[in-house]
């Protein structure tokens, strides 16, 4: 069986031209096969730290197109024999069936990201990627990509619709300008070399079943003082938003391996909902600024909902430690323009505020770095305020290296140039999580004048047991936070378990 699947795989690949067979990246550690058909597996880069050094590890994935009814899916390792599987999120519930040594079996109740774990192996594991269905055959005047860099600038400007054909791509520079009121769909089965920008644009859209990776490093999808962006379906590297207001990132993939490899950041930017999302990150897998990298300004009415977050270092969320008071230093040190009024701007106070998680699964925090580590990380500096965060049904799967809660308002000397202002009105709701290698988590302020208040965790359940004020068996001086392993620091005030 086992040679009768790489057979009809080989078969599959052979029919895509030489130069695609030789750039696309293949992967053979595992034979994939749904509903008897053979899937293209293949690689990605991934960061493994030991001692403070970046190491590539080699993992896979797959994509499957989102369709309705089960998927029967079976993966054989064809690294050696099965001892243990994994298939997270653990909170998906997949069994699976043990069919051989080398073989397992499962079903797909619905369209989902998932990871194959075998014999807890995370870094050479099996990523299972949902795709929308994309059909070329409805959209008219569309020119594929290959006619499109045939074109003088002239005619490219009216070019509405570009689209990429399944197989190899490669972007001349790297990177490629989007214009407004354009639409760029990425075919399933097509591999992009490069990454596309949304520069000073408006009414984008980037979708598509399909692989968008610059050489080496850099940004899938950039998107720079625009509005009205929607990113959907695509699997990429990093996604970043900044100065921009009214995006939205659906069903996007990401995965980096190179340092400072952060996923969904987003700076300076309002009315961004990013959904039903994968990230697998070399640095923060999401993050919320204010003023940073050139982009000015406050950041409020952010979503990010349905997703899953992997940080292989730093923090699957972190919010707040950028703001305008190192306005100046940032854009200098970058060698990106510095605004007239700089002096101005460096002196204000930025608000981060409105933002919402809910419903994410975080598989993994591993950072070494006390000052970086927590699942759920607000660190405000800069004269940052923070205010009115929910975080809402999260599941954290046992960490390797980290801490669930770190907030603090704070001053990073090597990225900020003052403490935060304040941090209030954070509420962490329906927050569950099994025990790991995890360490404690802290809620410290600055000073008097630069506190945290406000703070409600409301349903918080850890190794099965709820944390709230009214436990019967909590002596009563005992803080309710020593039961969740949080230490309460100095200028915290009001902070309530329930």
């Amino acid at each position: 069986m086992k040679r009768k699947l790489l057979t009809l795989l080989f078969a599959f690949v052979s029919l895509l031209p030489i130069s695609a067979q030789t750039k696309i990246a293949y992967n053979d550690d595992f034979t994939v096969t749904v509903d008897k058909e053979v899937l293209s597996v293949y690689s990605v880069p991934v960061d493994r730290v030991a001692n403070g050094k970046h190491n590539v590890e080699k993992s896979s994935f797959v994509t499957l197109t989102e369709t309705q009814g089960n998927k029967i899916v079976r993966v054989h390792y064809n690294k050696g024999l099965i001892h243990k599987v994994r298939i997270r999120p653990s909170s998906y519930n997949i069994p699976f069936i043990q069919k051989d040594s080398a073989t397992i079996e499962f079903t797909l109740t619905r369209p989902m990201n998932i990871s194959v774990e075998i014999n807890d192996d995370i870094y050479h594991n099996l990523h299972i990627f949902k795709v929308p269905e994309i059909s070329m055959s409805k959209t008219k005047n569309a020119v594929s990509f290959d006619k499109y860099k045939t074109l003088d600038k002239k005619a490219k400007a009216k070019v509405k619709t570009l689209f990429f054909t399944a197989g190899y791509h490669e972007i001349e520079g790297n990177f490629m300008d989007v214009e407004s009121g354009m639409t760029v769909i990425i075919n399933k089965g097509a591999w992009v070399q490069g990454g596309l920008r949304v520069i000073g644009k408006h009414d984008v859209k980037i979708i598509g079943a399909g692989v968008l990776r610059p050489k080496d490093r850099g940004y899938g999808v950039e998107i720079t003082s625009s509005n009205n962006v929607l990113v959907q379906g695509i699997v990429s590297t990093q996604v970043p938003t900044g100065g921009s207001h009214d995006v939205e990132i659906k069903d996007v993939k990401i995965v980096s391996h190179y340092g400072w490899g952060d996923g969904f950041n987003v700076f300076a930017s309002s009315n961004v909902l990013i959904d039903d999302c994968f990230a697998r990150n070399s640095d923060d897998c999401q993050t919320v600024y204010a003023t940073r990298l050139g982009h000015i300004g406050s950041a409020r009415n952010i979503t990010v909902q349905n997703c899953i977050f992997w940080a292989d270092v730093a923090h699957p969320i972190f919010i707040g430690l950028h703001g305008a008071a190192s306005y100046k230093k940032d854009v200098v040190s970058r060698n990106l323009p510095l605004a007239q009024n700089a002096d101005e701007i460096a002196i204000k106070s930025d608000t981060i505020e409105n933002l919402v998680y809910r419903n994410i699964d975080i598989l993994e925090e591993r950072e070494m770095q006390i000052d970086y580590q927590g699942c759920m990380a607000i660190n405000c500096g800069d004269n940052n305020v923070v205010q009115n965060v929910l975080f809402d049904n999260i599941r954290i799967e046992p960490i390797n290296c980290g801490m669930l809660f770190n907030i603090r308002v704070s001053h990073n000397k090597k990225y900020c140039e003052a403490p935060g202002k304040a941090v209030n009105n954070i509420t962490f709701k329906n927050i569950t999580y099994s025990s790991g290698k995890e360490s404690n988590s802290i809620i410290e302020g600055w000073s008097v004048e630069r506190p945290v208040k406000d703070v409600i965790f409301d349903n918080l359940v850890i190794d099965g047991k709820r944390i709230c004020d009214t436990m019967p068996d909590k002596p009563g001086w005992y803080k309710t936070a020593d039961f969740a392993r949080i230490m309460l620091g100095n200028h915290v005030n009001n902070v309530t378990f329930k």
